[in-house]
């Protein structure tokens, strides 16, 4: 039995309850473009909880390499409303017509009919027009950013200050707009529509402050100095219900974990420590379901950055058991713990040959996760080069896990050699993607992702310290944590 949040139109209410049945909704999906099916690609996702931060709860996954003019897909759903996101590419479209930010409501027995253009979907049938009502506010929310040059000048003396004007006008349009359909839609759904409007717009300010802190010194320092002078103040006061709508719980958790990290860090680098610290005082301000959805996103998120989140796992009752939140707890729980057995992984190599983990017993073993087009995964293999070269002839294996679910694109990586080194034993989840267990067991929702395991197959450390520079401390940390496993 799980406990879900739910969120409907008519005369349906947003409101938690405990539900056991199936759930599915059905699409008939016609596709209007020139192109070949064979060219085509669709991901239908489904959670029961979504966040930007990659934090998903009971996620179901149907990929499709082949998309036919027309098409009917039953899907499952985890829950009697659950998140819906479609992305749906093609050799004219670099990008997903929709992504993750477009994450719609679906409703148990929806029967959508969904027309595919090149750069949109429009829907038809039962449980369309809540859909199409979410659509057209995924465009107004970024409207201005395709149909206003760029103002993205930073050495502009108004550079924050017209960056947000936009997203100010993006969010009145979409304002605008929502408050036609009142009286049409329940006001539990205008509720939560209108708080992902004003989500999505306080998570872009708090993402473009995030990502100028995280540049030179000089830039970092006038984003700061924006932020406390303007927006520092931005209220994050708001109703225990607010943890159903998973856009505006995602901007309170980026205000909180900015708000601490300006106040503790001089500058943002990954490894840091204090996130016992910084979980404690969300626990303590917040309540309910919101306060153990901030846990969890921050629990994911955190051992990111911060070599200390594991600590706070042990605290005593975090989350009660009949709690939303307890399952996925308990995975990320199981994905940060050491001294226990590894995922027994089974994969194939470049050649075919299927390599086991027990094939590596007595030595140590450090995995990496990657996929192609990840920009950090690059980094970081050029960063391990040194690394691998020195540990040369003693018992510890280098093995990347790649998660691309086109061979041919992992192949073409392994043949650039960007993203992995002669001294590595390469890879593959064979097709699965994301959806190959070990992902799931490990909680792996950023790459690239490192883990270390000892000589006996048991984790040695679930997050250890990312490698930086040759004589950074991160760097030697990890190294030292690779030795102590010898």
């Amino acid at each position: 039995m799980a406990t879900v949040a739910t969120a409907q139109t008519g005369k349906h209410k947003i409101s938690s309850e405990n539900v056991n049945k199936n759930y599915s909704i059905t699409i008939h999906g016609v596709v209007k473009d020139s192109l070949k099916p064979d060219i085509r690609r669709l991901q239908l996702s489904v959670y029961e909880v979504f966040s930007l931060t990659n934090v998903f709860t009971n996620s179901i996954k149907y990929e499709y390499d082949t998309v036919n003019n027309s098409f009917e897909k039953k899907l499952a759903i985890p829950s009697k409303i659950s998140h819906l996101t479609i992305n749906y590419t093609n050799a004219k479209t670099i990008f997903p017509s929709y992504n993750y930010m477009k994450n719609y409501i679906v409703e148990d027995g929806d029967d959508l009919q969904c027309t595919f253009y090149t750069d949109s979907v429009v829907f038809s049938g039962k449980g369309s027009d809540k859909m199409n009502l979410q659509s057209k506010l995924f465009y107004l929310g970024s409207k201005y950013f395709y149909t206003i040059p760029e103002i993205a000048n930073r050495g502009d003396d108004f550079y924050f200050e017209n960056n947000i004007s936009l997203f100010d006008r993006n969010y009145k349009s979409q304002i605008d707009l929502l408050q036609t359909y009142q009286g049409h839609i329940s006001k539990d759904f205008y509720d939560y529509l209108h708080n992902q409007c004003l989500g999505w717009r306080n998570f872009a300010i708090l993402s473009l402050i995030c990502n100028s802190y995280k540049l030179d010194s000089t830039f970092n320092s006038r984003a700061v100095a924006f932020y406390k002078s303007r927006l520092q103040g931005m209220d994050t006061n708001y109703p225990e219900q607010a943890h159903l709508s998973p856009i505006f719980t995602d901007y309170i958790y980026r205000k909180e974990k900015l708000d601490f990290e300006i106040n503790n860090f001089r500058k943002n680098t990954i490894n840091k420590t204090g996130a016992p610290r910084f979980l404690a005082y969300l626990s303590n301000k917040y309540k309910g379901g919101l306060r153990e959805r901030l846990l969890v996103i921050g629990l994911s998120d955190l051992p990111n950055e911060y070599s200390d989140a594991y600590c706070f796992l042990e605290e005593p009752v975090l989350f009660e058991e009949n709690s939303s939140y307890f399952n996925v707890f308990n995975s990320i729980k199981k994905s940060l713990s050491i001294k226990v057995d590894a995922f027994p992984f089974s994969l194939p190599d470049s050649t075919g040959k299927i390599i086991k983990l027990t094939d590596y017993r007595g030595k140590v073993v450090v995995v990496d996760f990657w996929f192609t087009g990840c920009g950090a995964c690059l980094v970081l293999a050029k960063k391990m080069g040194p690394i691998i070269e020195s540990f040369k002839g003693r018992d510890v294996v280098f093995v990347t896990i790649n998660v691309d679910k086109v061979k041919r694109y992992w192949v073409g990586s392994l043949k650039e050699g960007k993203y992995t080194h002669k001294g590595n034993v390469n890879l593959y989840t064979d097709g699965l993607g994301e959806q190959h267990p070990i992902l799931s067991h490990y909680n792996v929702t950023a790459y690239p992702k490192l883990l270390i395991i000892d000589k006996s197959g048991r984790i040695l450390s679930a997050e250890p310290p990312r490698p930086l520079d040759s004589d950074s401390h991160s760097t030697k940390n990890f190294i030292n944590l690779i030795e102590s496993g010898l």
